[in-house]
């Protein structure tokens, strides 16, 4: 059985001596283990930098051997401010000629103005009772490339309202308070990403979504060229064609570059 020998018997507190003295060893043990994390710390980051030196070496540096690291292909473009071309090491050694029918563009139209109406207008103060259903629904369709998707407003729906649900399908919305008008566009460029909105007049007009509302409407297209006689099409302005990285930056007609 342990026994104790207390300051009750000694005249000494031997407890708080005992206790100094281990706070004191303790503090040497404290100091070892941080000394431990630090050393453990820098062969870590030694570790993370041979690395680096030997991807280095073994890598980037070794291949700097090699003629074709320095016989990179490049283009030269006659007309370097219709067009701006990257070659890839597959492209052909070649004349070519290019031509750019059209640029690509975004889908974009510009509503009607809606006096005297804010973000919080109520779809109950702008439209008439006519053009709700007996569901309380007023309605129309946005139709973006090959998906239609279905916008439903109640009395209580606000313009703010509106415009986010055009926003979850995917379109560029904003209603304008300095000019009043709902200014919307297409995500992407190019004719398949191009949106379409119809429904019923009685909603379109009062939304200044439609022709007679006073919106107009700008198609999306599709930037078209021709090279060495083919045709080709794409949604955006850069076409990737035999290795070589095309960016169209303005339309030349029938002139060749």
């Amino acid at each position: 059985m342990p026994m104790r020998v207390s300051g009750m018997y000694s005249g000494m507190d031997t407890e708080t001596i005992i206790a100094d003295l281990v706070a004191v060893r303790q503090t040497k043990v404290d100091a070892v283990k941080k000394a431990q994390t630090k050393h453990e710390w820098k062969q870590e980051a030694w570790k993370n930098l041979n690395s680096k030196i030997y991807k280095l070496f073994n890598g980037t540096m070794d291949n700097l051997r090699y003629q074709f690291s320095y016989a990179k292909k490049t283009t030269k473009v006659s007309n370097p401010n219709v067009a701006t071309v990257i070659t890839s090491d597959s492209a052909m050694k070649s004349a070519q000629s290019l031509k750019i029918k059209s640029l690509a563009s975004s889908g974009y139209l510009t509503g009607g103005e809606l006096k005297g109406v804010t973000a919080d207008t109520t779809m109950g103060e702008l439209l008439d009772a006519s053009a709700f259903d007996e569901n309380g629904k007023a309605s129309f369709e946005v139709k973006i490339g090959n998906d239609t998707h279905t916008i439903e407003l109640t009395a209580d729906s606000k313009i703010s309202d509106l415009t986010n649900k055009l926003k979850e399908i995917g379109l560029n919305v904003n209603f304008d308070t300095a000019t009043n008008r709902i200014f919307i566009g297409a995500a992407e460029s190019g004719e398949e990403n191009d949106f379409e909105i119809t429904g019923a007049a009685a909603v379109l007009d009062k939304l200044g979504l439609s022709e007679a509302g006073g919106a107009h409407k700008e198609k999306g297209t599709s930037a078209e060229i021709e090279l060495n006689g083919a045709t080709f099409k794409s949604a955006t302005n850069t076409f990737e064609i035999n290795g070589l990285t095309i960016t169209c930056n303005a339309e030349t007609g029938d002139k060749e570059v």
